[in-house]
């Protein structure tokens, strides 16, 4: 799993919690005419040729090549590169919108404490170091 996709199996089935309603139930693959994600109206229709577990999978596997072995990566899934594609970007903006809501993903600046703390343990780890992160103390 680490190889294929650069997580280990707790952080992808973290992960794929999150994606999975989005992926599954409330948008389709497809695009409107701005690009934006269509949601679904129904079930009806034809079965998806991947479930949420692939299309995480075939994300992070593709962001992990760079889409180098994406020939590879079509043999893996059984898919051909047009299919690919549209999952991919698929896949590309659920990760987007629910990393963009969630807690954990957001960038934050570390309080005063949490800095001296840090400094206080790089000092502690690396001797050497005993001003370390002192030019972002305030």
């Amino acid at each position: 799993m680490i190889t294929f996709t650069g997580f280990d199996m707790e952080s992808f089935e973290s992960l794929l919690r999150i994606f999975a309603p989005e992926f599954d139930d409330l948008h389709a693959p497809f695009t409107d005419k701005d690009g934006c994600v269509v949601t679904k109206k129904s079930n009806l229709g034809r079965l998806r040729k991947i479930c949420a577990c692939d299309g995480l999978g075939l994300y992070l596997n593709w962001t992990r090549t760079q889409g180098a072995a994406s020939n590879n990566v079509q043999m893996t899934f059984g898919m051909t590169n047009t299919n690919m594609g549209l999952y991919l970007r698929f896949a590309r903006r659920i990760i987007v919108k629910i990393l963009c809501r969630h807690e954990l993903a957001k960038i934050a600046i570390p309080t005063q404490q949490q800095l001296e703390e840090y400094r206080a343990a790089i000092a502690a780890r690396h001797p050497a170091l005993p001003t370390c992160g002192e030019q972002w103390m305030v």
